[in-house]
């Protein structure tokens, strides 16, 4: 009868399973199991393994577009374009909220959110969007009573909040389960190619209709927000006027020509064919993610310009907590529909997985 192996502290083997990445935890703990001899040599393991697993996760998991656009929005929000506010802050909080999205994106979850979950960060993010427009106008030079006043009266509409953003995450939960992954019950080859080719055609339409969406709107920039037009933008937000068309029209461009799934190749094996179909899955989530932002980013700025700034500037209150608050609900919203999307993407991967090349050749 062989010798029971040596386990790790439940303590020490939980505070790795913690600081671990979701999608390396089981290897990583295993891993570490098997090696265990003593609490000094197995924490010494773990520090020298668990960073090189969140790095590589972050490098895995990044976004490089989509990452490059929230960064760009912090730069706004925090004067980037203002000479008058330029300065290190200006160049770190960009780098910093660049870095722990990176760090979100390694620890991201593997699969959908449960609803314990979600209903517990809709209240976060609700409470969250009310601590943020607070601090926001505690920024103003001039603070009078009355705005505190006005600040505290926002804070009993808070409550209502949660509910509306769990009847959001409701009717995505509803929407992904209608267009439920297909069984692997009896799937044979020709249903993979099948269903490969009805989102072959998916994506098609679906990315004319965005690039047509992307090419007016950046048409709409060049024909009504240049200068000497009653909506031309000033200032600072010229610029941002000018980036943001530019890179509508490239994103237009890149969904027609480059943005479709790739056919699958004529001559390759089961094993080819369904390695690419999960590769063209994770790569359209990816893109998905980076045009959501895409689409959110001039709500953003709209937001900072015509409230947030317009309220300082003013000193009145009342924008900038409407003007805060609704920029932290829309990212909620955008992260959430990532989320939810990312969570069916990779339930699809999962079963393409467990699609065996016997069961599918049986079933041809």
């Amino acid at each position: 009868m062989e010798a029971a192996l040596k386990r790790p502290p439940a303590w020490a083997e939980r505070l790795v399973v913690i600081v671990t990445p979701p999608a390396c935890r089981d290897a990583v703990v295993g891993d570490l199991c098997e090696t265990y001899v003593s609490v000094p040599l197995y924490m010494r393991e773990a520090c020298r393994s668990v960073p090189f697993v969140i790095v590589s996760q972050m490098r895995r998991n990044a976004n490089l577009p989509a990452l490059g656009l929230q960064a760009f929005l912090v730069f706004i929000c925090v004067g980037g374009f203002s000479s008058s506010r330029f300065g290190w802050t200006v160049l770190i909080l960009p780098a910093l909220a660049a870095l722990v999205l990176l760090l979100r994106g390694a620890y991201e979850a593997t699969g959908r959110p449960s609803t314990r979950r979600a209903i517990i960060e809709a209240i976060l993010v609700a409470y969250g969007a009310l601590v943020v427009s607070q601090v926001a106008i505690l920024g103003m030079a001039v603070m009078r009573s009355s705005d505190l006043l006005i600040g505290l009266r926002f804070g009993f509409l808070v409550p209502l909040v949660p509910p509306l953003l769990c009847l959001f995450r409701t009717s995505l939960i509803i929407k992904s389960d209608r267009s439920r992954p297909f069984p692997v019950h009896d799937l044979s080859l020709e249903d993979v190619i099948g269903d490969y080719g009805l989102f072959v055609r998916r994506i098609r339409r679906r990315n004319r209709g965005e690039a047509g969406a992307l090419g007016l709107a950046a048409l709409f920039a060049v024909l009504y927000l240049r200068p000497g037009t009653p909506y031309a933008l000033a200032g600072a937000y010229a610029q941002i006027g000018l980036v943001l068309t530019i890179t509508y029209g490239l994103a237009a461009a890149y969904l027609l020509l480059e943005g479709g799934a790739q056919a699958l190749p004529a001559s390759a094996d089961f094993l080819s064919l369904r390695a690419h179909y999960a590769h063209e899955l994770a790569r359209q989530q990816q893109q998905r993610r980076f045009l959501w932002w895409l689409w959110l980013t001039p709500v953003l700025i709209a937001l900072h310009a015509k409230l947030i700034e317009t309220g300082f500037a003013a000193g009145r209150p009342e924008p900038i907590l409407l003007g805060s608050s609704a920029a932290v609900l829309l990212c909620f919203l955008i992260s959430a529909l990532n989320r939810e999307h990312g969570g069916w993407v990779q339930e699809k991967i999962g079963l393409l997985d467990r699609v065996s090349e016997n069961k599918s050749v049986a079933g041809s």
